[in-house]
Order: C-alpha cells, then structure tokens, then sequence
C-alpha cells in the first residue's frame, strides 16, 4: 500500500502543473529563487487558454548548462481573483493574463510569444540567476553593500525607502502606457482617415496616400522604440538602487509560512 501511494504522488507531482502563490506564500517558496509567474483571473478567458501551456512550462525539464540553475528557477501561477488582486496591483498586474520575470521583489514584464517551445527557450537562455537576500552568491559587491544598509535600516526607514522607489517604477511605467496609448489613439485615428483618403482617391492618389501612410507610421514606431529603450535605462538605474533587494529584506523581516 506503501509502495502503491509512492508512486501515486510521484505520478501527481509530475502533473501537477505550475506552482501556485499567494500572498501567505510568496516570501518562502521564491526564497533565492528567480522565478517566471503567470499572473491570472478564474475568469479571464485567455488566461484559461493560456493554463495548460504554462502547465505543461512548469513541468519541462529544462536543460541548463550552467550548474544550480534548474533548482534557482521557478515557472509559479499567481491567481488574482478577488482580495488577491491588492497583491497582484503590487505588482504592477492590472491586466490578464501578465507574464512577468526575474528578481521576484523587482519582476520585469515578460512580451514574447506564448507558444511552449518559445517560452522554453526564454526558460533556458533567459532566466538568469538573480541576486537575492537569500542566495547572495550572484550579488556583486555594490548588491551586497546594499543589502547590509537595507538590513541596518529600521523598518519604518526601510518603508519609506520601498515606499520612494516603488513609486518611481509606478511612474516610469504610467508615463510609458500613457505614451504608448496616446501613440496608439494617435495610429487609429490616422488610419481611418488614410481609409477615408483612400475611398475618394484615384488609383494614382491612392499609392501615394498608403505611400505617406506607411512613412508615418514608421515614425510612430520609432517614437515607440526610443520612448521603451528610455523606459529600460529609468528602470535599469531604479534595479541599482536596489528596490527589489530592499523589498526582499522587508519580507524577510515578517513572518514566513513553513512549507
């Protein structure tokens, strides 16, 4: 019966799909881990598609070269229905479903395909070991300084601190969806009028007006891109200010739920 009951749990957690967080458990399971999480709603349909993929993500044998990586990544689920959603907007989650990745205090979005094989490859060539509080053996040493100041900190001081930066990245990310929406009412409304040309135009008009149409559209993109690369640089001096590490400190400070 023993024997049998082995094998039934082994069989069960090789099914068992991608590991499921919440708030009670996310400080002990992504301890000096980097993680890939999907963020999702019971009633999100796309997230519902989207589930056995991620399943079957979670439970790939991702072959790493690098020794160590395989225990130091986790593919987790996060599901933000009701209460839920307060820790999902911590993290910036207000859509579904939302991909995000790397240092699980800083996570980064994640806007490739969603195919399996696609997702693997980014698993394998892009999920790196991150510097955490609890596994300091990828800090440099700027990271390692950081963490003693943070661990120094009384905890309303680390608060504020947590605070000051979260609401930096809040800001950088706000003033980049509202570009990016205002560049996107800004296509929509020119490409209706190109619709509008187009109908009353001769065969002739009508090459030069999809001609002009395509230059400015061009334009936009490259304002999409310079604006991104400049949301990258913001971000990237926000991570060496070491808001995921000051928030890893401040959950280590609380009480963790024993796994």
């Amino acid at each position: 019966m023993g024997s049998s009951s082995g094998r039934f749990l082994v069989l069960l957690n090789s099914v068992a799909g991608a590991v499921q967080l919440t708030e009670r458990t996310w400080a002990s399971r992504v301890a000096g881990k980097t993680v890939f999480v999907n963020f999702h709603t019971e009633w999100c349909n796309h997230c519902k598609m989207l589930k056995p993929t991620w399943d079957k993500l979670a439970n790939a044998n991702f072959k790493f070269k690098e020794k160590g990586r395989k225990k130091s990544t986790l593919v987790a689920s996060v599901d933000c229905s009701g209460e839920a959603s307060r820790f999902c907007l911590e993290f910036g989650v207000d859509k579904f479903p939302t991909l995000k990745y790397g240092n699980p205090y800083d996570l980064d979005d994640y806007t490739g395909k969603k195919e399996l094989r696609d997702l693997e490859n980014f698993v394998t060539s892009q999920l790196r070991p991150v510097c955490t509080v609890d596994d300091q053996r990828h800090c440099s040493a700027a990271e390692k300084s950081l963490i003693k100041d943070f661990q120094m900190k009384s905890i309303p001081d680390l608060d504020k601190i947590v605070e000051q930066l979260a609401e930096e990245r809040k800001s950088v990310e706000t003033e980049f969806s509202l570009f990016k929406g205002n560049l996107l009412g800004t296509l929509t409304k020119a490409g209706q009028q190109k619709d509008k040309d187009v109908s009353a135009a001769s065969a002739e008009q009508k090459e030069q007006i999809e001609t002009e149409f395509r230059r400015f559209v061009d334009g936009l993109t490259e304002q999409h891109n310079a604006k991104e690369e400049e949301k990258k640089v913001a971000l990237a001096k926000l991570k060496s200010k070491g808001l995921g590490l000051a928030r890893n400190v401040q959950a280590n400070r609380k009480p963790r739920l024993e796994l």
